[in-house]
């Protein structure tokens, strides 16, 4: 078994709380034609997800479930589009780059 290189640079361009638009506006700029590697974890900040958990922990069964229920509209009917369009400015940027798109786990 012989050892990996490892990568010639790295660029972090994470930031919290990023939305879809975020990410296109402001992150996508650190990516170019050299980059081989996208890792993303994106849309939970789309549907609020900060917000439902908030309301979930601090509100009534009630109050969660109404979050719950207009963040899984948005996640179906607003997040695809809004995915795809990131995947295509990140593939605009980065043509050869593998583009990882990372899941959040299911606590509700």
């Amino acid at each position: 078994m012989g050892c990996r290189p490892l990568p010639a640079s790295f660029v972090s361009a994470a930031c919290a709380g990023a939305t879809t638009s975020d990410v296109i506006s402001s992150q996508v700029s650190a990516l170019s034609a050299a980059t081989t590697l996208v890792s993303i974890t994106i849309g939970g900040n789309d549907a609020g997800f900060s917000g439902v958990m908030e309301t979930c922990v601090l509100k009534s069964t009630n109050s969660c479930l109404s979050a719950v229920a207009a963040a899984k509209t948005i996640v179906t009917r607003d997040l695809p589009a809004r995915l795809t369009s990131t995947l295509q400015a990140i593939r605009q940027r980065a043509p050869g780059a593998r583009i990882v798109l990372l899941g959040y786990p299911r606590p509700l």
